[in-house]
């Protein structure tokens, strides 16, 4: 890391998985130094300026090129601009599942797509505030964790995500049962445990 990070912060890479073959990609995910394999978020806006701060273009560079790297950001990350210094053709800008979609904010995501960014939901469950942005997203990342208690339920929302066209990711698979429910649904890409624990990297 260079002197003007903090060194206290670290990235994790979380690998994606097409569902029956190899890497799609890779989330960045925010670490604390010297504390495990685990986040201990101080706020969403200074884990996403911590991600961006410890060298992602030095930390990606091994990472082949076709593959995409998916990184969290916060509304007010979003909304100060700081996502503008990404490659659009190599970077998915996730919207974190507990940002408050008002009018505001979805007109926000419009305008970030407009200018040529992919973007992602993270830890969709099904919740309708979100479908004023659902247009704007390529990618839904679905909590298939969070949905396992009522599988009706689970297989309604990732039937709608894959009927409005949407690449779905189911996350927090675990077991061989995960992506067999994912394979008989059509999803196409997944992570979790079942393929790899996040892998703390430095640069």
């Amino acid at each position: 890391m260079t002197s003007d990070t903090d060194p206290n912060y670290a990235v994790a890479r979380h690998p994606i998985y097409h569902v029956d073959g190899d890497v799609f990609g890779y989330e960045l995910l925010y670490r604390t130094v010297g504390g495990g394999n685990v986040a201990a978020f101080p706020s969403d806006a200074e884990a996403t300026l911590a991600v961006l701060a410890n060298g992602i273009h030095a930390i990606s560079q091994d990472i082949a090129p076709g593959k995409r790297i998916f990184i969290n950001f916060s509304k007010e990350i979003l909304e100060a601009g700081h996502h503008r210094f990404l490659d659009p053709d190599r970077y998915v800008i996730e919207v974190l599942e507990h940002v408050r979609c008002d009018a505001a904010f979805a007109q926000l995501v419009r305008d970030i797509r407009a200018s040529g960014y992919v973007l992602a939901l993270d830890d969709y469950v099904g919740d309708p505030c979100f479908d004023a942005i659902l247009p704007s997203v390529t990618f839904i990342k679905l909590d298939i964790l969070a949905m396992k208690g009522d599988p009706a339920h689970l297989e309604a929302v990732a039937d709608r995500c894959l009927k409005l066209g949407k690449t779905v990711l189911a996350e927090k698979v675990e077991t061989a049962e995960d992506i067999a429910w994912c394979r008989a649904r059509g999803i196409p890409l997944a992570q979790g445990y079942y393929y790899s624990r996040p892998q703390v990297v430095t640069a």
